[in-house]
């Protein structure tokens, strides 16, 4: 079963008027692979004490039906009311399936992210690079102060080593990603973006999440569980 994020719910509902579930998901069919969005109306079973809901449903596009499951859901008692996961099966195969940074990150860099996602899994490496240029020219604009950012990126890049923990491996990454976008951003016949180097920028913009985003928030959580121990 492949684990899918609880931001590709598009809508929720009060089944029975008793459990929080998803209502519709947008993912990529397992079989077909478009970018689709599934309706789960009715539950083939729900398992016993209402721990897990198993929904089936056709593909908009090809017709072929996926499972999705709904473990922990909750009710209307509950003080939380997402699920703890949710699953699909069967997998997809050749889909890169996104990674959830709405906690850490702004709401516009996780869009930016996700629409470079939309054209890797398309398969238009052009799109891919420049949109994960676009995403790290997002990057630094959050991280530099308002009066300090920069309409030039490699400007910007080197400009953040002021605000920012940002030790040399960091900045040479960023340059990297920089310079893949620049490939697909100006036409070169003898140079343009593969899915190999597409596929390494996406793998890169997630490192930087990570570590400028995610792992600072994480210990800083660590850090407050401690103090109160």
């Amino acid at each position: 079963m492949q684990k899918l994020s609880l931001s590709s719910v598009k809508r929720w509902h009060w089944y029975g008027n008793q459990y929080y579930l998803p209502f519709s998901i947008k993912t990529h069919c397992p079989e077909c692979s478009e970018q689709v969005i599934f309706k789960l109306e009715n539950p083939v079973n729900d398992m016993q004490f209402r721990k897990a809901f198993n929904f089936s449903s056709p593909c908009p596009s090809c017709d072929h039906d996926a499972n999705f499951y709904c473990m922990g859901p909750k009710s209307k008692t509950d003080e939380v009311i997402d699920l703890d996961n949710l699953y699909m099966y069967p997998e997809m195969s050749s889909i890169r399936a996104k990674k959830d940074y709405t906690k850490y990150i702004p709401e516009q860099l996780q869009v930016a992210y996700e629409s470079s996602l939309v054209s890797y899994n398309s398969k238009n490496y052009i799109a891919t690079a420049v949109g994960c240029r676009r995403t790290l020219e997002g990057i630094f604009y959050y991280l530099l102060p308002e009066g300090e950012r920069k309409n030039n990126l490699a400007s910007a890049i080197e400009a953040a080593k002021g605000y920012v923990d940002w030790i040399e491996p960091l900045n040479n990454l960023a340059h990297l990603i920089r310079k893949g976008g620049n490939l697909g951003a100006h036409f070169d016949e003898s140079k343009e973006p593969n899915e190999e180097v597409a596929k390494a920028m996406i793998d890169l913009l997630e490192y930087l999440f990570e570590y400028i985003y995610e792992l600072p928030t994480n210990i800083k959580d660590l850090e407050s569980h401690i103090a109160g121990v």
